[in-house]
């Protein structure tokens, strides 16, 4: 493509430009070592084994497989434990032996570090470090549409938009995830492609650990949080008396300042009156009334004056 020419340069556009070569930054990444209560789920010793038979089952393992026999499919295919001490269980049944034994090998590995489980009707909980964990052992599905009847292909037909109920069929896959509901749904281990959920056990430990020193962290967060915000506030309302009692006192100041104000204006106001009547020798009925009136006027001018009657010395004072 023709290159359009610069126009002419002049001395007042002409300036150095110079471009230096950027060094390539080095990050050095920081290594956190692991806390030692991860690092004892890496040892060969607490390697959580899961074998083919159910020898002497948790109590809460016993009342789930009782509830599951009971239990009728739903629409995705699965079965669900309902009822007090009953596990979050949700699989077929052909997958009801094979999560028993996860759940049950789960739970006393648990039990066997400390932590204590619970089953609820309104799910299982981990407490580690004393935090309450939401987990369930669940069979994932395959969706798949369902082959309409004859009747229904002619609704499509004349509408496209026609709803068909139970349009879809789930089919239980077999593969087995423990899931926790921390932040929704989150899953901890499940089956892969080249190895199996009773083989990841130990890492979902490590999984349930670190979301437990999470939430303890968040929580923390949220104490201190709280200790500032209420501090803040005891502080802003501190500030807020102060503010109150200074505009109070400069009321007080300024009721003061007018009274003094007032008080003045009288005793020029009795001055004027005495100079009167003794300048025009007036007579004033037995000399009582006139003098009676003066000395009330008096009292009441000095009571309104703060520096007479001592009221702004009792303020300064306190």
């Amino acid at each position: 493509m023709p290159v359009t020419p610069l126009p002419p340069a002049n001395e007042t556009t002409v300036r150095e430009v110079r471009i230096y070569k950027r060094e390539k930054e080095v990050r050095q990444e920081s290594f956190v070592e692991e806390p030692e209560i991860i690092k004892n789920e890496r040892l060969p010793e607490n390697l959580i084994t899961v074998t083919q038979r159910l020898y002497k089952p948790d109590v809460l393992t016993e009342i789930t497989e009782k509830a599951l026999r009971k239990a009728e499919p739903d629409d995705w295919g699965r079965l669900k434990a309902y009822g007090q001490g009953c596990l979050d269980v949700r699989v077929s049944r052909g997958s009801v032996h094979r999560a028993l034994l996860i759940f049950d090998f789960l739970i006393k590995a648990l039990n066997k570090r400390g932590y204590v489980v619970s089953a609820k009707p309104r799910g299982t909980k981990i407490s580690i470090l004393e935090e309450p964990i939401d987990i369930r052992l669940v069979e994932s599905t395959k969706r798949s549409e369902r082959v309409l009847t004859r009747e229904e292909l002619i609704k499509k037909e004349s509408d496209p938009y026609f709803y068909f109920h139970n349009r879809y069929l789930y089919t239980p896959t077999g593969k087995l995830s423990i899931v926790t509901g921390y932040y929704g749904s989150q899953t901890l281990c499940s089956d892969g492609k080249k190895h199996i959920l009773e083989d990841s056990l130990n890492e979902c430990v490590i999984g349930l650990i670190k979301i437990a020193s999470e939430m303890k962290e968040i929580r923390a967060k949220r104490a201190r949080e709280e200790l500032e915000w209420e501090e803040a506030r005891l502080r802003r309302e501190e500030g807020e008396r102060k503010l109150r009692e200074e505009e109070a006192r400069f009321r007080d100041l300024l009721k003061d300042a007018t009274d003094w104000n007032s008080s003045l204006l009288i005793k020029q106001y009795i001055d004027a009156i005495e100079k009167t009547v003794i300048g025009e020798n007036w007579e004033i009925e037995s000399g009582v009334k006139m003098q009676s009136w003066l000395g009330w006027a008096k009292e009441k001018g000095n009571l309104l004056d703060p520096i007479a009657s001592g009221r702004l010395r009792g303020q300064v004072l306190g």
